[in-house]
């Protein structure tokens, strides 16, 4: 009986072993690869700096247009290197 209780206890371990394992690979999976979170992140992250960039530009032609709706250079250049 005691056997049997033993080999019972090493089966269920071996099961809970291999799920851990199964659920392990799904993990790295959805985190890695070329649809994974992290890349997917990465991406949303460039995309973010490109439209803040692209704000900022706007903006800095915005404020340099005089009453005509002209871009007055100077003031351009100034934003520019700001």
């Amino acid at each position: 009986r005691d056997r049997f209780y033993l080999s019972r206890i090493l089966q269920v371990k071996i099961v809970y072993i291999i799920v851990l394992l199964i659920l392990a690979g799904i993990t790295i999976a959805a985190l890695s690869g070329e649809n994974g979170i992290l890349t997917r992140a990465k991406e949303a992250r460039d995309k973010t700096e490109i439209a803040t960039i692209e704000e900022q530009i706007e903006l800095a032609k915005m404020s340099s247009l005089d009453d005509n709706g002209e871009i007055i250079k100077q003031t351009l250049k100034y934003r520019r290197n700001r």
